[in-house]
């Protein structure tokens, strides 16, 4: 018999106020009556139990779930901070590398026609690199 059926026999014989007792007889010759009451009290607080513990987990898992999408939102957002922070160091590198081979170029005996023809390409190289119009 399942679970559910062993609780409705025994609420039929509660209807029928047919009187149930089982009596245990202790170690100590004294006796113990359990009732139909007290076998249905102790059924129902078992299942109260349980539809509160059904309760607890989905109330549980809800909290779960949200605290997921938490973590997922501010994965992204950490994701999104750090590429921006990568891609500013790489355009401040990009920057300091062409400024500084600016200034060696007087060195290599370019002429100054030629220097400012290089300084335009590297500065042209650097927007397109970076991306400003600086």
């Amino acid at each position: 018999m399942t679970d559910n059926q062993i609780v409705m026999l025994m609420e039929r014989c509660y209807k029928k106020e047919e009187s149930v007792v089982i009596t245990q007889f202790n170690s100590d010759n004294t006796k113990t009556e359990i009732t139909l009451d007290d076998i249905l009290g102790v059924i129902n607080r078992l299942q109260a139990d349980k539809e509160a513990l059904i309760a607890g987990q989905e109330t549980l898992q809800k909290a779960l779930a949200e605290k997921n999408a938490e973590i997922e939102r501010l994965q992204k957002l950490l994701d999104d901070k750090c590429d921006r922070c990568i891609a500013k160091e790489r355009d401040g590198a990009i920057k300091e590398f062409a400024e500084r081979l600016k200034k060696k170029l007087p060195r290599f005996g370019v002429s100054l026609y030629s220097e400012q023809t290089v300084f335009n390409d590297i500065d042209n190289l650097v927007k397109e690199m970076v991306g400003d119009a600086e």
